[in-house]
């Protein structure tokens, strides 16, 4: 069954809810049950929707740090012997410090956590 065949039928079920409670017009307007439940639906699916593109480019750029995190085991943990400031790379203006591959290792390896079954 298509997503919208199933939405449609959550709309209907919610309705037949509303209807056995009595309620016709919800918060005050004069919009239906179903105007309210169609609206709510569809918010709710675009907020889902949305989540689940963010999950997806979090995932893109943990992929992105593993090759610098990887760089951060080419050298010691021991902050005592090599701590974060740590010169690595300097072009210009622009400079990586042991801290920053370090940082990229933990966020590329680090679980991604999310309370919903869809995630990536």
């Amino acid at each position: 069954m298509s997503a919208d065949k199933l939405i449609e039928r959550l709309i209907d079920r919610l309705c037949e809810i509303s209807a056995e409670f009595g309620i016709e017009a919800v918060n005050g307007t004069e919009n239906s049950a179903k105007e309210v439940h169609t609206e709510g639906v569809r918010t709710k699916r675009a907020l889902l929707d949305l989540l689940a593109s963010i999950q997806a480019d979090n995932l893109r750029l943990r992929e992105a740090l593993t090759p610098f995190g990887k760089a951060a085991g080419c050298h010691s943990d021991d902050k005592s012997f090599m701590p974060d400031e740590t010169l690595i790379w300097r072009g210009g203006e622009c400079a990586i410090r042991l801290g920053d591959l370090r940082a990229a290792r933990s966020l590329s390896q680090a679980e991604q956590i999310c309370p919903f079954a869809f995630c990536v």
